[in-house]
């Protein structure tokens, strides 16, 4: 499925502690060695992950995105929404990768404001 609006950017969304606190619960959490579908060469993306649920204390995290997400969808998709997933938390380290050039289906973003970002 292509998207006409394939992301939504939010100004000033999230302060400088709760990005703090993400940090902190992601560090936290049990970390795994990141896969990209249909990759088995890691070409696309070698980078660690940790999965945030709702269940891990982390209510404060999903109450907060819950109403950026909800805002982006009456805005934009208006599909209707259940209650959410848990959350990824990637970490890269020295010589760790995303490379979103191997993703050729997927659109440009902009170029990032700050220098933390959800996605």
């Amino acid at each position: 499925m292509r998207l006409e609006h394939p992301y939504y950017i939010v100004d000033r969304g999230l302060s400088h502690e709760v990005c703090q606190r993400i940090i902190e619960a992601g560090e936290s959490a049990e970390a795994m060695a990141a896969q990209a579908i249909r990759d088995p060469q890691n070409t696309v993306r070698n980078s660690t992950v940790s999965w945030l649920g709702s269940e891990t204390g982390t209510a404060w995290l999903f109450n907060a995105l819950g109403t950026i997400v909800r805002e982006a969808n009456e805005r934009l998709w208006h599909w209707t929404l259940s209650g959410p997933e848990s959350m990824q938390y990637t970490r890269y380290g020295p010589e760790q990768y995303y490379n979103l050039a191997c993703r050729s289906a997927a659109p440009a973003l902009p170029p990032p404001t700050t220098s933390a970002g959800l996605v």
